[in-house]
């Protein structure tokens, strides 16, 4: 009787161990969202207006920088790798886009909160994170910036951006074709 009853007991405790860790796990896959919205992107959802995801590799040697931008417009998607600091266009693809990809894409980043903005010490984001990537994410209309935010890959992850980021960027590459063939053999290290 009393292996049953300790058998019994190690089902229902790995049965709350299992539900507990689930829902510890779905918890942590969450962007947290902190700070204020300063804009939707859903209001600019016209030709005039353009998305924009910068990369910025580690402080390294000019020969060896890399930069990744992805722009994305309802019009195209356009994706490069750029060289040095001086940013010379090494590599660069075009793809055509239409205004309900964009539509879409558009809404999603506003629930992603593209344009959360968080207060930061720091003023210049220059080289803050010099061993590893600094992120930019900017809406613009007619050419004029609309907002301009940042984060980095660097512990405590800093910059005005009101999440990590990670769902955004995700949001960017996909929009990319072949995204991971393109980047292949390209290092941000």
């Amino acid at each position: 009787m009393k292996y049953i009853l300790s058998v019994i007991g190690m089902i229902i405790f790995g049965i709350i161990a299992v539900i507990l860790f689930t829902r510890f796990a779905t918890t942590n896959n969450q962007t947290v969202q902190v700070g204020f919205e300063t804009k939707h992107t859903t209001d600019f959802i016209n030709n005039k207006s353009k998305v924009q995801y910068t990369r910025y590799g580690a402080i390294v040697a000019n020969e060896e920088r890399r930069t990744l931008k992805i722009y994305v417009s309802e019009n195209e998607r356009v994706i490069e790798i750029l060289k040095g600091y001086n940013e010379l266009v090494e590599k660069r693809q075009t793809f055509p886009n239409n205004p309900e990809s964009y539509n879409v894409f558009m809404h999603a980043l506003d629930k992603e909160g593209f344009t959360r903005k968080k207060s930061t010490k720091v003023d210049n984001p220059t080289g803050v994170c010099a061993n590893g990537s600094t992120f930019f994410y900017k809406l613009s209309e007619l050419g004029n910036e609309v907002t301009n935010l940042w984060n980095s890959s660097c512990q405590p992850l800093g910059g005005d951006l009101g999440n990590n980021g990670a769902r955004i960027r995700s949001l960017f590459t996909n929009q990319i074709p072949n995204y991971s063939e393109f980047i292949r053999g390209v290092s941000f290290n």
